[in-house]
């Protein structure tokens, strides 16, 4: 597989962008009809929503998932090729003001995003958009050989990883020095402790360490997505939305729960604009109130 990926990463930049994109939707679409029990259960969560009118206009949506995340998989590698002339030119930013609103607090700042639309560029984006430090925060992946080349390759990036095996502190750092931390919190994950909050209408199970990082140092909590333009496929907007700031006074607790549904609902909003551009294939409703849930090692 690592040849495999290594192969891609060499060619795809050398190919035209809107070819890219095409294979990555034709690689999509071929791995949502192998993947019938993966299919399968998508297309029930996407009705489970509210999204869709009926089973066939769900089957229909979650083939555009498919080939949604196989074209931002195959766009990302193809990305390793771009200046930064040409991340401005097919990437727009809505909101980028709010991003420096919040880095003018000296307090940090935590990017909540999801896995939507080409959601690996925007490490290299916001660095050519809005610049400084940044660091992203990652669980070590089951696959050693896997884990290894992703983090060479987003390494190249510019950005700092930090891996969840650091725990608190590694993040804590670089937010009291003013910096920008990036978090996919859009997961059931088992990596932290986490609470239950509303995500389309069902409890959902939401970790809680982005914030409690914020009732912590002060850091304020900025939303953004990318989602790919439906008139142009070779062009993205990324949307960001003005901070949440926590209220240091209040307590951990109450904070932890009122800022995870704040950024919670927020992303939900992000996803109403494409919804077929996010990864429906991950069970978001795993966990339901009253399960156990064991914490998983971080590696």
């Amino acid at each position: 597989m690592i040849l495999i990926l290594e192969s891609l990463r060499v060619i795809l930049p050398r190919l035209p962008h809107r070819l890219v994109i095409w294979l990555g939707q034709l690689i999509g679409h071929l791995a949502g009809l192998i993947c019938n029990g993966t299919h399968r259960e998508a297309v029930q969560r996407y009705l489970d929503s509210g999204l869709a009118e009926d089973k066939q206009d769900a089957s229909r949506s979650m083939r555009h998932v498919f080939s949604s995340l196989g074209a931002g998989g195959f766009e990302w590698l193809h990305s390793k090729g771009w200046d930064a002339a040409q991340f401005k030119t097919n990437i727009e930013w809505d909101g980028r003001e709010h991003v420096l609103q919040a880095l003018e607090r000296r307090k940090g700042v935590i990017m909540i995003t999801a896995h939507l639309g080409s959601w690996e560029m925007l490490l290299r984006s916001y660095l050519v958009e809005i610049g400084g430090e940044i660091a992203a925060v990652a669980a070590d992946m089951r696959y050693p050989g896997l884990d290894r080349w992703l983090k060479k390759v987003r390494h190249e990036e510019g950005c700092r990883w930090i891996s969840v095996r650091e725990g608190l502190v590694g993040i804590v750092r670089h937010l009291r020095k003013g910096g920008a931390v990036i978090i996919l919190a859009d997961q059931d994950s088992r990596r932290g402790r986490g609470v239950f909050v509303d995500f389309f209408g069902r409890p959902a199970h939401t970790l809680s360490a982005p914030a409690r990082l914020a009732w912590k140092t002060g850091a304020g909590m900025v939303p953004f997505t990318i989602v790919r333009s439906e008139s142009n496929p070779r062009n993205h907007q990324v949307r960001v939305d003005p901070p949440i700031y926590p209220i240091t006074s209040a307590t951990e607790k109450e904070e932890t729960l009122r800022l995870t549904q704040a950024h919670t609902y927020a992303i939900e909003q992000h996803i109403l604009r494409a919804p077929t551009q996010w990864a429906w294939i991950h069970d978001r409703w795993r966990h339901q109130p009253g399960d156990e849930i064991k914490i998983r090692s971080p590696r």
